[in-house]
């Protein structure tokens, strides 16, 4: 008895591992949580046939074409096994703003730090959120005496110079402020 609870648990951990490598190839091509989600829905309630000609359809349509591959390769190798392609499908979007985070953290902190830079005030840190697919970047900067709105558009400029997808705001942390 438990070595078939032993079984399923390691089929549960590998069927999550590809879903998280789903997830981060996905942020990484940059193919949209919207567009995930619409495959793990497809999945579940169309059939097989008509998903995989629905991901060749959007391969050159939209971002994200490694990623589209890498479904079509999750197809093929579980063939018409729909219920595992559909976990590592909800995996990938449980663990998609997981990886996003990490990402917009990377692109905000090096946008921030420029124009800080630039605007001659002290970069302190920043926090990133997100909430419905929408990220809040939280910038904490020193010495800054103007309007924040004029160093949150510039930061935000540069992020999506940077990452494309990137949909959010920024905020701007006046922590020195007497």
């Amino acid at each position: 008895m438990h070595l078939r609870r032993d079984e399923k648990l390691s089929e549960e951990r590998e069927l999550e591992q590809k879903g998280e490598r789903l997830a981060e190839v996905a942020v990484k091509s940059e193919l949209g949580a919207k567009q995930l989600r619409a495959i793990y829905n497809l999945v579940r309630t169309k059939p097989l046939p008509f998903v995989e000609a629905f991901i060749k359809y959007q391969i050159n349509r939209v971002s994200g074409r490694e990623a589209w591959e890498m479904m079509l390769g999750l197809l093929r190798e579980f063939g018409d096994k729909k219920e595992l392609l559909s976990k590592v499908l909800m995996y990938a979007n449980m663990l998609y703003d997981y990886h996003g985070i990490e990402v917009v953290k990377t692109v905000a902190e090096e946008s921030a730090r420029n124009i800080c830079q630039q605007q001659n005030c002290k970069y302190v840190g920043l926090e990133v959120s997100v909430d419905r697919n929408r990220y809040e970047v939280l910038v904490k900067v020193g010495g800054f005496r103007d309007d924040p709105r004029s160093l949150a558009s510039p930061i935000w400029r540069e992020i999506i110079s940077k990452h494309p997808s990137f949909q959010g705001k920024v905020w701007i942390n006046q922590v020195d402020r007497r």
